[in-house]
């Protein structure tokens, strides 16, 4: 199952009122060894409580540490 599957399920059971740990429970009886780990499912949890919904501002968060990453170490890079 792809990641953007797991999301939309982690937040249909969200939004149905389970708890974390009921969450994990029923992903791992579902997809067993495939399921993600609590600490991915514990991390979405937080998003959908502050209000985000989609995939697309998680990977926008981290292409956006990446190209600050890449940045501050070509600026390293070239002051030395």
């Amino acid at each position: 199952m792809e990641k953007n599957e797991f999301h939309a399920e982690i937040k249909y059971l969200h939004m149905k009122g389970l708890m974390l740990k009921e969450i994990k429970a029923e992903l791992d009886n579902v997809h067993s060894i495939s399921a993600p780990a609590f600490a991915t499912v514990y991390n979405w949890m937080n998003e959908f409580k502050r209000g985000r919904a989609h995939v697309m501002h998680l990977i926008r968060d981290v292409q956006l540490r990446l190209r600050q990453k890449s940045s501050i170490k070509s600026t390293i890079l070239t002051d030395e």
